[in-house]
């Protein structure tokens, strides 16, 4: 026990004796000095007394009644050293109360909130347990170190006291105050830093961030409890309050909660800032917290639109990423638009008599857009730039053949419906005029009639047909009856 915590209790309780132990701890301090001594009573011996665990020889006087056999006891005095041992000159001997006893009025000395005085009485009963071996006063002081701790860690409550409580809670770990206690007080703290912390800082949020993470346990993924949003709403409100009102074994969630607010409120900072990496942050998002993988979907899409704005000046491998993009984050009528934008500025680039480039846009409208039309249209363009097999090659596959000169829809060529020029062979034209608009027949087979010959002139393609006629045995001329498209 040192001279400066005796001071502090005597300045703390005005009026209390020193225990004995108190006073061997500083015997120059003492000398010659009107005293008042408390002890454990040990003996009498021959006008002496000995007191439990002290080494001062306490004499006396003729005038002092002694008590039979007492347990606690205050002595006054005088202290003198001769040869290096201490004697105290007792002039009085009195029965006094047992140390809990003493507590318990020293204790009503407190005033609520007084950390500091209550930390003092926790001290005094310690020291007293530690000197006597006494398990009740060891008890007891533990008891009014933990009243104390919770005293002072309430007391700190402003934002610019974080820092103070998590020292604090360190000093209680180290005097053994309940984790549960200590982990509540970290979440208080590190809130506090948060309304301490300027909101659009993002290297700080993000410090703070990994704070949490390091400082709260953070779940076990596969037990994670996920909060309701409603929940989450309660808990960025009222931390404390939900934090508390929520069993010990589902704190967890609300550990990661906090972090996860923060990561995600400084990304959301950091992607406002220009030439942001909008699909890295989006990344991270998902890495580290996917549970805000709404954000994360944002992010993207922002990072799309804003590539979108420059669509005429995407090359063609671009255009199909961005496209993908667009389909991946479930809005495939932006990428449509998007392909449809990009293509109509690709067509208007397009040089009259580069064939290849309109039959690779031709194919591209089809792919991306399935637009028949516009392909068939840049097709034809090919054909008559170059007269390219593989435009005849794509326009057959959509249904086309030329007839006369000119590009036909298959069934229309055969039937001759709703078309209105020469071009299409129809029912009762001369044979001549079938030779004309097509070209000989790859095969004709003939079947007799009376006064006729039915014939039948297959055209292997393109287009293939069967044209029937029916010849007059007569005069040999032959008209068309039908045709038909196998």
């Amino acid at each position: 026990m040192t001279l400066l915590i005796a001071i502090m209790l005597l300045a703390a309780f005005p009026g209390e004796p020193l225990e004995v132990h108190e006073l061997e701890s500083s015997i120059a301090n003492h000398l010659d000095r009107d005293l008042r001594v408390t002890g454990r009573f040990d003996s009498y011996s021959a006008g002496r007394m000995r007191l439990i665990d002290s080494k001062v020889d306490f004499r006396l006087g003729p005038d002092v009644a002694v008590h039979r056999n007492p347990q606690f006891v205050e002595l006054t005095g005088k202290l003198s050293q001769s040869g290096g041992h201490p004697a105290f000159e007792v002039m009085s001997l009195a029965k006094i109360p047992g140390e809990t006893a003493r507590y318990a009025e020293l204790r009503k000395l407190v005033q609520p909130g007084d950390y500091t005085l209550l930390y003092e009485l926790g001290r005094w009963a310690g020291d007293r347990g530690r000197w006597y071996q006494d398990a009740a006063l060891l008890q007891l002081a533990r008891q009014t170190y933990r009243e104390a701790f919770l005293w002072e860690a309430d007391s700190l409550s402003k934002p610019r006291s974080a820092n103070e409580l998590l020292g604090l809670i360190e000093r209680g770990a180290e005097a053994g105050i309940d984790p549960v206690e200590l982990l509540r007080l970290k979440h208080r703290a590190l809130w506090l830093k948060v309304a301490a912390t300027p909101p659009n800082n993002s290297s700080a949020l993000r410090a703070l961030a990994d704070e949490v993470r390091k400082t709260l346990p953070q779940p076990v993924a596969e037990k994670t409890t996920v909060p309701t949003e409603e929940a989450l709403t309660r808990y960025r409100q009222s931390p404390e309050e939900v934090y508390l009102d929520t069993p010990l074994a589902e704190r967890d969630q609300w550990h990661r909660a906090f972090y996860a607010q923060l990561l995600a409120q400084a990304i959301e900072l950091e992607a406002a800032l220009p030439q942001a990496d909008l699909v890295g942050l989006a990344r991270e998002i998902e890495e580290r917290i996917p549970e805000h993988q709404a954000q994360a979907r944002a992010l993207e899409l922002r990072a799309a639109e804003s590539r979108a704005v420059q669509v005429t000046k995407l090359s063609r491998g671009e255009l199909l990423g961005l496209r993908e993009a667009f389909n991946r984050l479930g809005e495939p009528a932006r990428a449509r638009r998007l392909a449809t934008d990009w293509l109509s500025a690709a067509r208007r680039r397009l040089e009259p008599a580069d064939a290849e480039d309109h039959i690779a846009l031709a194919r591209d409208y089809l792919s991306w857009l399935d637009d028949r039309t516009t392909a068939i249209e840049l097709y034809k363009a090919a054909f008559e730039i170059a007269d390219s097999a593989e435009a005849v090659r794509g326009l057959e596959s959509l249904g086309l053949v030329r007839l006369g000169g000119v590009w036909r829809q298959r069934d229309e060529a055969a039937s001759g419906d709703g078309v209105g020029d020469s071009a299409v062979v129809r029912p009762g034209d001369a044979e001549q005029r079938v030779i004309e608009l097509l070209r000989a027949p790859d095969h004709i087979s003939r079947t007799a009639g009376a006064g006729w010959l039915f014939e039948q002139w297959r055209y292997a393609g393109p287009p293939e047909l069967v044209v029937y006629l029916r010849r007059s045995t007569a005069t040999g001329r032959a008209v068309v009856t039908r045709v038909v498209a196998p």
